[in-house]
Formats: C-alpha cells, structure tokens, sequence
C-alpha cells in the first residue's frame, strides 16, 4: 500500500516546529486569526469564550457530559429560542489525532455566528427554524495528549491495565438497525477486543462516558434530533449508512433517500472551492462495527446522518486546509439545516 507520506517522520517534526513557533491565540485576538493554525485546547476554551461574548443573542454553552479523566464536554447550542423546532446536532473529534476535524467545525460554528449577525438571510432562517448544537471536541482528553504527547494518538485516555490505555470512541457505540438490514455485532468487523489496538471498541457498549454523553442528548426527545454529524479527518468523503456491514440500506427506497442526500452534500460542497468528495456507505472505505454516524442512522432515528471525513491527504494536513474545509463544509451545514425546516 502506498503511504500518503512516506517520510511521516520529517513531516511530523516539520509540524512540531510550526506548532512551537506559532503565535498563540488569546481571548480578544480578532477570531478569524484563530484559523490560521491549529490551536491547543487552551485556545479552544478560549476562542470559545470569545464566540459566546460575540453571539449572545443566539449562542449558549452547556455541558454535554465529562470525558473519562474528568473534563467537562462543551456543546454550544445556535438558536433563536423554541424548544420544538428540529435539531442538528454535530460532533467532532471522536478520534484524537484528526485536528482538521475540530478545526473545520469551529470556523463552521464562527460563520454561523458571523453570518447571523449580518443578517445573512440564509442563516437567519436557518437559526429560526432550527436549533444547531455543536460539540467541537467530544476526545479532549486524546486531543492533549496528541498535542503534548503523542501527535498520531486516536483513542480517548482510559486506563485499561497493564500500560494500555484507550478506547476507540468510533467503535463504542450500539447499532439496532431496523428489521430487513442485517444483525449488529457489537466489537464485530472493523472493531478489535484487544486494549492495544487502535479501535479497540472497549469493554462493552457506550462503555465510555464520552460516547455516553453524546448517545444521551442525541436520544433525549427535547432536543429533536432529526440531522447528526461526525467530523473526521482522512480524505474527502461522505460517508452514510451502513459502517458496519458491505450490504446495503434496506428498503431499496431509503438506501436511494440516504444516497441522494450524501450526493447533494457532496455537490454543495464542490460548488464552493471545487474540490471534489466523494459520497458513499461507509462500508466501502472499511467496514467499521459501532460507529457513531450507524448510531444517530439506526439507534436514534436521526434521518440525515453522516461521517465527514475532510479534506486530507491523511491525518495529518497542513494548517492551511482549516478555511477551505470549513468553508467547502459550512455550504453542505446551510444545505443540511435548510432540509430539515418543516
């Protein structure tokens, strides 16, 4: 197999030294100079802050849930008021080491807010009919240590004995897919039992409290949850149901539904910068037993559920990919809300 960078090595210390040289963003920064790097959790925590300040008439913080060494989740919700209006629901960074993932989404998050302050008509729309809740970092915990320790770390931080730690977070949830698709396995094909692996799926289902945190508000009926998002980063792609089996979503008639709305994604997202993504089933790239867009499909009943799996190459891209892979991911965010308005 070829490798994307075959001096991985030379690459990753090249990233380093960009890392340690850049000039950290604090609060009163003008906020879209955050985007010209990849940033630390600190300067997460603080560009959040920021945002809330800016946005008060529409943008509120909370706590999703806590990670397994104890930090509190944030999720900041994007509405106008109105408990039953749909919700869409977006999550990033379940795998530590995919930065272009949170990165991408908090541009998202800033360009909403940006966007309803100028009384963009598209946006104040969208902010009027429905309620969009963003969790910018659900693996805080792995996302540090992939800054101060292991840059290609994906797992979250549990301590599972005898020197492993770690659990796959994209490997952890439930699946029950409706009668006439084939049986989930949990830990099935793509996942490992083995606390060394890179998608060890844990000791059981939702094992995690990560993972516990978004399966809670996700279910939670309040909420509404009828669109639900999982940023990664690898390649362009639009992945949708199934993760966990090579066969396709029955009834013939709701594979066609799903299909087209990854396809319109995909197109919205060229019109922007003209880089082309690909839409798919998950399966087609591996197949992957206890993802968490085959949980918000199957388990939650989200309709509109989807993997993006931005830009690339590899997991790793340049800090200039942020703007473009928020951009080219904000036009298929406007499309995706606007779906769901009743």
């Amino acid at each position: 197999m070829d490798m994307i960078y075959p001096n991985v090595e030379e690459i990753l210390k090249q990233r380093y030294e960009e890392l340690d040289n850049r000039t950290r963003w604090k609060k009163g920064d003008a906020r879209n100079v955050f985007f010209n790097n990849y940033r630390d959790w600190i300067e997460y925590e603080a560009f959040i802050l920021e945002f809330l300040e800016a946005n008060s008439n529409i943008a509120s913080i909370s706590t999703l849930g806590t990670t397994v060494q104890g930090r509190s989740i944030p999720i900041i919700t994007l509405s106008t008021g109105g408990d039953s209006k749909p919700g869409f629901y977006i999550q990033a960074e379940l795998h530590a080491r995919e930065w272009l993932a949170n990165a991408a989404t908090m541009w998202i998050m800033n360009q909403l807010g940006e966007d309803y302050q100028e009384g963009d008509e598209t946006v104040v729309n969208i902010l009027n009919n429905v309620n969009i809740f963003i969790v910018p970092t659900v693996n805080i915990d792995g996302y540090i240590y992939a800054w101060t320790t292991s840059r290609m770390w994906r797992k979250n931080r549990r301590n599972n004995g005898g020197g492993s730690f770690g659990v796959d977070l994209n490997r952890n949830y439930q699946v029950n897919p409706p009668s006439g698709n084939p049986t989930f396995t949990f830990c099935g094909t793509g996942a490992s039992s083995n606390p060394n692996s890179d998608t060890y799926c844990g000791p059981s289902a939702y094992s995690e409290p990560e993972v516990q945190a978004s399966r809670d508000f996700v279910l939670d009926s309040s909420n509404n949850i009828q669109a639900a998002w999982d940023m990664h980063t690898f390649g362009p792609l639009v992945l949708w149901a199934w993760a966990y089996t090579t066969s396709l979503v029955s009834p013939s008639s709701e594979y066609n539904r799903i299909q087209a709305y990854g396809h319109n994604l995909r197109d919205e997202i060229q019109a922007v910068n003209g880089h082309v993504y690909v839409s798919q089933p998950a399966a087609q790239l591996y197949p992957a037993s206890g993802t968490a867009a085959d949980f918000f499909y199957a388990t939650a009943g989200a309709a509109d559920a989807v993997t993006f799996e931005g830009r690339g190459p590899g997991f790793d891209p340049a800090a200039s990919n942020i703007i473009p892979a928020g951009e080219e991911q904000y036009a298929a965010v406007k499309f995706a809300a606007q779906s769901i308005i009743p």
